[in-house]
């Protein structure tokens, strides 16, 4: 006979509307000679390895070049726009819809997020009141 296991409970997250976050920067960027953006991301996040290995690289950072929508996206993280502030303005270029704008930024910033290149200060509140 099997041994009964109790199902595993899951923590319950409320409900959160994407287009109400605000993004922040977790990494440098800069512009390069086209006005795109390219990110600046650590080659090492050890200082003894950026010490040690940093002989052998003459780069600090790994760039990440973005396209026109990703680094017009970019531009608009500041910390203060919310992911629906961020959508409005991009729908005012010319050519695209809401629709198309929402969820392509939406995909856009998720991605950024699960690479923990942004955040969202709406879950760093939540992991400091929960004692994380």
């Amino acid at each position: 006979m099997k041994p009964f296991k109790a199902p595993v409970k899951r923590k319950q997250s409320p409900e959160i509307n994407y287009l109400t976050l605000t993004p922040y920067a977790r990494v440098g960027h800069r512009m390069n000679q086209e006005n795109m953006v390219e990110l600046l991301i650590p080659r090492f996040s050890s200082p003894f390895l950026q010490k040690v290995l940093m002989r052998a690289t003459n780069h600090k950072h790994i760039r990440i070049r973005l396209d026109l929508h990703g680094s017009e996206t970019w531009k608009r993280i500041d910390g203060n726009s919310t992911v629906s502030d961020i959508c409005s303005a991009l729908s005012e270029q010319p050519g695209l819809n809401m629709n198309f704008v929402e969820d392509r930024v939406t995909r856009f910033l998720t991605k950024l997020y699960t690479e923990k290149y942004i955040g969202f200060k709406e879950f760093d509140r939540q992991e400091a009141t929960s004692g994380r």
